[in-house]
């Protein structure tokens, strides 16, 4: 995985690393964990997350993402994730 985005990068460089990064990761056979995809991540400086970098909660972020889950995620012990033909 490429380093992350230093603070010369533009928004749209840093956000095709995080799209490389997690596309790469998926055409893998492996499992892979959540924690691997967190410098690019927070490189990408996310609008939907922008206190990813800090130490307390995101409360906001974490409401956008806790509404758009299914109502089975509380039964899940793994999620697996891939990729369509189409890429």
């Amino acid at each position: 995985m490429e380093a992350p985005p230093t603070a010369g990068w533009s928004g749209k460089h840093a956000v095709e690393l995080y799209v490389r990064t997690y596309t790469t990761m998926l055409q893998s056979s492996g499992e892979i964990k959540v924690e691997s995809l967190v410098q690019a991540h927070l490189g990408m400086g996310s609008v939907l997350h922008p206190l990813a970098a800090q130490p307390q909660t995101d409360m906001g972020a974490l409401l956008y993402a806790v509404r758009r889950l299914p109502a089975a995620i509380n039964r899940c012990r793994r999620v697996i994730m891939g990729q369509s033909p189409q890429g």
